[in-house]
């Protein structure tokens, strides 16, 4: 019986993804999505829970390896900026941080920031059934 459900966690990471599989995800595909979450948990500790659902499906010939749905909330350049700022904690981060525009490069449009990261970063972002939708 093929997987549906699963929570992933590492000890010293409070990233934890919640991933939900069709019954085409192969255990290969699994393990790879396993391998890729790992990573992450290691090299992230923002108290964040992803929820992704995965699947395998016959994509169209204009796409050239996946297919992505992300939720996503609109902020302005000063409050995602000023969040990135807030949340830097290595000397990278700060670097990074740094060497971001003052002024608005979106001209007042603002950016699209994908749930998972705007609740890393300290948004209060309203739960969704997925934060991403991965079909391969």
């Amino acid at each position: 019986m093929p997987i549906t459900s699963e929570t992933v966690t590492a000890a010293g990471s409070s990233l934890v993804f919640v991933n939900t599989y069709d019954a085409s995800v192969t255990d290969g595909y699994r393990a790879a999505i396993l391998t890729a979450e790992t990573y992450l948990q290691s090299h992230f500790s923002n108290p964040v829970v992803i929820h992704a659902e995965f699947g395998v499906a016959a994509l169209d010939s204009t796409l050239a390896v996946a297919d992505n749905h992300f939720f996503a909330v609109h902020l302005t350049y000063n409050a995602f900026t000023s969040a990135l700022r807030a949340n830097a904690t290595t000397a990278d981060d700060s670097l990074a941080v740094n060497g971001l525009p003052l002024v608005d490069p979106s001209g007042g449009a603002g950016f699209a920031v994908p749930t998972a990261e705007a609740r890393a970063l300290g948004f209060n972002v309203a739960p969704v059934d997925f934060d991403v939708q991965v079909q391969r």
